[in-house]
């Protein structure tokens, strides 16, 4: 029988970004958590201050692209949507098709719609935009995925924290962090210094290594304000999926 090769298939993923206190934002760029379409992972990026023509720009990025392989390239169908929350039937849906590429210079460009909607339009509620100072972005990226290919990027859940222009700290140059967990942290590396030693000795992406020692935070965060009273269905859940990702990290002294 003729070897008929491997078979390509598309990979479709629908992915929706629901950012709130859009009005409290005080940064240049904002991007979504990372989402995955067959093995690929990708995020959405806005300037939530607009751009030179006074609109909002909108666009989807390969998620931490310093781990693909030079010549690396993928080709993807893009639908974009911002979400009118009043009239769906107004809702402004713009698609393309673009191919990412890590080039010479080792950068994975990120592609989109520069003027996706006029900042006025889009900031005034009457409008169904910007609805209690709330937003609803919904990306749709399809891609062909032949099943062999390997991105080298390390496996970080779907389910991952979102990057947010909350104040963060610089986290003994490991990675940003939330200030709120800066010393839980401190406490809990001095008691356990290979928490920290393990991850410079691991070749580990700055995504991976800021997402996993943001779970390690938003743990203990949550063992140190939580009573045993507050423990209910939707608290034990939490605590749960915070806990099967810390897992995924294998601290070293994770059991201590």
């Amino acid at each position: 029988m003729e070897d008929q090769g491997e078979v390509e298939t598309t990979i479709t993923s629908k992915y929706t970004w629901t950012i709130k206190n859009f009005s409290k934002l005080k940064c240049d760029t904002l991007y979504s958590e990372t989402f995955f379409a067959g093995k690929h992972p990708w995020r959405i990026c806005i300037h939530p201050e607009g751009n030179k023509v006074n609109c909002l720009p909108i666009y989807l990025t390969v998620g931490d692209n310093a781990n693909f392989p030079a010549g690396w390239s993928k080709t993807a169908n893009i639908k974009m949507s911002l979400i009118n929350q009043l009239y769906s039937d107004d809702t402004i849906t713009h698609v393309a098709v673009r191919t990412y590429e890590h080039n010479s210079t080792g950068v994975v460009a990120a592609y989109g719609f520069p003027s996706f909607v006029s900042l006025p339009e889009f900031r005034d509620p009457s409008e169904g935009f910007l609805v209690k100072d709330t937003c609803i972005i919904v990306a749709e990226v399809s891609v062909e995925n032949s099943g062999h290919e390997d991105t080298n990027v390390d496996h970080l859940p779907k389910k991952m924290y979102s990057s947010t222009c909350d104040e963060l700290i610089n986290f003994k140059g490991l990675c940003q962090i939330e200030k709120d967990h800066v010393n839980l942290l401190e406490e809990a590396c001095l008691k356990h210094p290979s928490i920290i030693e393990s991850h410079r000795k691991r070749k580990r992406s700055q995504k991976f290594t800021e997402w996993s020692i943001t779970t390690l935070g938003k743990v203990l965060h949550f063992l140190k304000t939580k009573k045993v009273k507050d423990m209910n269905d939707d608290a034990c859940k939490e605590l749960q999926d915070l806990w099967e990702e810390l897992e995924m990290v294998k601290f070293d002294d994770l059991s201590c």
